[in-house]
């Protein structure tokens, strides 16, 4: 085959493409180099402490795409972790006269991040930003503020010795608001399902009420985001698996908690900022998190606290200067755990 005909045909493949396909009225591709370069220092409650360095890529470094045609829209963006591809959000959108559908991945509703960079931009994960990722949904957000999801099930398989019964999605129910310079987020979340082994038969209920809010005013700013609920974890809700350490049912890294013995936990996180000027800004942020249960001696507690500074080198590049605390306080058991800091900078560059 000559040069010539390839061509043609090459062409010819590419004219067809074009009418099978919509033409998008609008395609912005997009993406985020973020890069770690932190020292780490865990302080154990017995034994000498360790410091190691991160100098790697981001796991949440981003590429994605944005595009739209008529009322039809849609946002695919992968991420990059371990050198691996992975979909962080893949979704279509159709605006009606009342709002608009979404379907597909995209962020919970509930999930509010700090601007703490350290860990991949941890945001205050498990330490009260009520984090649990970017999950498959169907949701419709009104547009009088209302929003409603139905939203993937933490918990939908079964195994030779275990059965886990879903019979409806995560539920998600609220309402995104604004008053003044203010701007806030309030709703519900529910799960339900039964967990059934040789000797259990057990319905496990899960709820998060959750309440969130922004507010500027001139340079000054101030985030907050506020938790309570039953079983979260079994929500996916981030928590950490160091601090449940009673003998609880574990399947894929969540703990199960049977009706007899649920977990109540309250979470949140308070931030400030201020801008010093076109370059530089100042945050300052804490957060805390409490998981309760019958079968635990005491409460188990954990906190987190960090500042930062970040610095526009030019439009698109910024550096994020950071020291981040963690503490995780008391476990289940009332007794003291590990330390955990970190000191160095994040380097983004957005195109």
């Amino acid at each position: 085959m000559n040069f010539k005909k390839a061509v043609t045909i090459a062409a010819a493949a590419g004219a067809l493409a074009a009418l099978a396909v919509p033409a998008m009225a609008e395609m912005t591709p997009y993406g985020s180099m973020r890069f770690q370069t932190f020292y780490r220092t865990a302080d154990p409650v017995v034994g000498s402490s360790d410091t190691d360095l991160t100098w790697d890529l981001a796991a949440n470094a981003r590429l994605g795409v944005k595009g739209t045609t008529g009322n039809i829209g849609g946002v695919v963006e992968m991420g990059f972790v371990s050198g691996d591809l992975k979909t962080r959000l893949m979704y279509g959108t159709y605006k009606t006269s009342l709002g608009t559908l979404l379907i597909g991945q995209d962020y919970s509703n509930n999930w509010m991040t700090s601007a703490q960079v350290d860990l991949n931009d941890k945001g205050f994960s498990g330490y009260g930003a009520l984090d649990n990722s970017r999950q498959p949904q169907v949701k419709f957000t009104m547009n009088n503020g209302l929003y409603f999801a139905g939203i993937k099930p933490t918990v939908a398989a079964t195994t030779t010795t275990t059965d886990y019964d879903s019979i409806l999605p995560e539920l998600n129910v609220g309402y995104k608001g604004k008053a003044g310079n203010f701007d806030y987020n309030a709703g519900v979340l529910f799960q339900t399902f039964d967990y059934k082994t040789a000797t259990l038969d057990e319905t496990v209920n899960s709820y998060l009420v959750y309440f969130g809010g922004k507010m500027a005013a001139g340079p000054a700013s101030l985030q907050f985001n506020l938790g309570y609920g039953q079983n979260t974890g079994d929500m996916s809700i981030a928590r950490d698996a160091r601090s449940l350490t009673t003998a609880l049912p574990l399947v894929t890294n969540k703990f199960i908690v049977a009706s007899a013995a649920d977990t109540t936990s309250i979470e949140g996180f308070i931030q400030a900022g201020y801008k010093l000027s076109d370059m530089v800004s100042l945050y300052a942020g804490v957060g805390y998190a409490a998981d309760d249960s019958d079968v635990y001696a005491d409460a188990d507690d954990k906190m987190a606290f960090f500042v930062n500074a970040p610095i526009t080198v030019a439009k698109g590049f910024t550096v994020v200067p950071e020291f981040s605390y963690y503490d995780q306080m008391k476990n289940s058991a009332g007794a003291d755990e590990r330390t955990d800091y970190s000191v160095g900078a994040k380097l983004q560059m957005d195109f």
